[in-house]
């Protein structure tokens, strides 16, 4: 005859906190562990980039999730992408060949950051945008 397990109120409601309590502790604001924090990723960021005017958002993966064409990190490499808005000038050294006109494209207003996710180091960044 097999035996039948049954749990009384109590018991329910202490593994339903368990549970509850380790999915929240799982979905931290801050980011994953084992990393810096999103605020720490942000400042980084700022510190790269001095003209930023605001932050757009900030999220972690690969870096292949944010930036397929770049080949200074490896793929897997886990990162804060950091993206930061604000007026984001191309380097243009050529002089307009007509008075009015320019070769340069406009600035950029965005700009992706990468951060590595583990020392918080600057990796690279792209312009968007």
């Amino acid at each position: 005859m097999t035996k039948v397990w049954r749990l009384g109120p109590r018991a329910r409601i202490l593994i339903a906190s368990l549970l509850v309590g380790t999915i929240l502790l799982g979905c931290s604001p801050g980011g994953p562990s084992n990393g810096i924090s999103r605020d720490d990723a942000v400042a980084a960021a700022r510190l790269a980039s001095p003209g930023a005017t605001g932050v757009l958002g900030a999220s972690t993966g690969p870096v292949a999730d944010f930036d397929t064409g770049q080949q200074i990190v490896p793929g897997e490499t886990k990162v804060w992408a950091v993206v930061l808005t604000g007026s984001f000038a191309y380097s243009c050294p050529m002089p307009a060949a007509n008075a009015g006109a320019s070769p340069c494209p406009a600035p950029a207003t965005s700009e992706t950051v990468a951060i590595d996710f583990v020392t918080g180091e600057f990796l690279f960044s792209f312009y968007g945008g």
